[in-house]
């Protein structure tokens, strides 16, 4: 709804690189597989660029720090002008 109702974009969609697998980003602390079912999102305003996007799958000391998967964005927000 927000995305095709309100004009957002999905920032792993938009993203020009995407540096991770598609993963599930609900693995709730099992193994990670890769599925377009997606309950984790980056949501932004049209006219800001993502330049890359992953789902971060990282278990520091082998042990995930939630049920969920973090969706990573590095953004570039148009400057507005003055």
């Amino acid at each position: 709804m927000l995305v095709d109702e309100f004009g957002l974009q999905d920032s792993w969609l938009a993203a020009e690189r995407q540096l991770s697998p598609a993963w599930s980003t609900f693995p709730h602390f099992g193994e990670v597989e890769e599925s377009e079912f997606r309950i984790d999102w980056i949501l932004l305003s049209q006219g800001v660029r993502v330049l890359d996007a992953r789902i971060d799958d990282s278990r520091p000391d082998g042990v995930f720090p939630s049920d969920h998967l973090p969706v990573r964005a590095r953004v570039r927000v148009p400057m507005s002008p003055s």
